[in-house]
C-alpha cells in the first residue's frame, strides 16, 4: 500500500486489450503517477502480475524522455527534445507529455515482453537475466526498454514455477 504522495496520486491512465502472443490476448491496466512510477497491472494464464516500474520515476523521467526522443514523435503528444551543434540538449516537455511518454514506454514493455516470450519461451528469465548483464551500457530506447522489460520479469517471478 502506497502512503499518500506523488507516487500514490495516479495523473493517467489506461485500460486496454493487449496480444501477447499470436492466440493469447489479456487485459492491462497502465497507471502513471505524478511522480512517474509507472504500474502494469495483467495476467498470463489465470496469473496476476503487477509491473511497478520504477526505473524513470521522479528525476529519471528525463533520461527516459532523452532516449524516447531518439526516435520520430509526435511533437502535440510527446513534446520535443532538441540538441544544439555544441551537444546541449533542451528539453520541451511538459508532465502532461512526459506521462505520455510513461505510459507508451510501459506498452513498449509489454511488446518487448511479448516478443521475448515469442522468441525464448518459458527460458525468458535466463534471458532476461542475460540481457541485463550483457547490456548494462544501453543508450537506445530499445535497449532501455529491453533492459526494463528484463528487470520486470526478475523483479515478479514471471512464468516461475508454482513451488509452495
Amino acid at each position: 500500500m502506497l502512503q499518500e504522495g506523488p507516487d500514490s496520486t495516479v495523473i493517467l491512465q489506461d485500460k486496454q486489450e493487449i496480444q501477447i502472443l499470436e492466440n493469447l490476448s489479456t487485459e492491462m491496466t497502465i497507471s502513471v503517477s505524478a511522480s512517474f512510477l509507472t504500474t502494469i497491472e495483467w495476467s498470463f494464464f489465470g496469473t496476476d502480475y503487477i509491473f511497478p516500474i520504477t526505473h524513470w520515476r521522479t528525476t529519471a523521467i528525463n533520461t527516459l524522455v532523452k532516449r524516447f526522443h531518439l526516435l520520430p514523435r509526435d511533437p502535440l503528444q510527446y513534446g520535443q527534445v532538441t540538441e544544439d551543434n555544441e551537444g546541449n540538449i533542451t528539453q520541451s516537455v511538459d508532465s502532461h507529455q512526459k506521462a505520455n511518454i510513461a505510459l507508451q514506454a510501459a506498452k513498449d514493455v509489454m511488446n518487448t515482453l511479448g516478443k521475448i516470450l515469442k522468441i525464448h519461451g518459458r527460458a525468458v528469465l535466463e534471458y532476461a537475466i542475460w540481457y541485463r548483464q550483457n547490456h548494462e551500457g544501453s543508450q537506445t530506447y530499445s535497449e532501455y526498454i529491453t533492459r526494463v522489460t528484463g528487470h520486470q520479469i526478475a523483479h515478479t517471478n514471471f512464468m516461475a514455477p508454482n513451488v509452495q
